[in-house]
């Protein structure tokens, strides 16, 4: 699965309403990634992989895996 990012380009000619529009909708996108890697660990974890094998994969700390596991089990 590839992830698309989007970017925001703000003026400070248009730095009024438009800002809060766009912060709004990065905020989404921030949330959702987010629930996104809780549920990748969460599923790596379920399927046998230990937090080390899942920080080195998703690229952070095996204390980090963890603590997104645990969130989502929280959740």
């Amino acid at each position: 699965m590839v992830a698309m990012m989007k970017t925001f380009t703000v003026t400070a000619q248009r730095a009024g309403r438009w800002w809060a529009l766009e912060c709004a909708e990065a905020e989404k996108l921030v949330a959702s990634a987010a629930s996104s890697s809780r549920l990748v660990a969460k599923e790596m974890k379920d399927d046998g992989f230990t937090l080390r094998d899942i920080g080195q994969v998703m690229g952070i700390s095996y204390q980090r895996a963890g603590q997104l596991v645990a969130a989502c089990n929280r959740d």
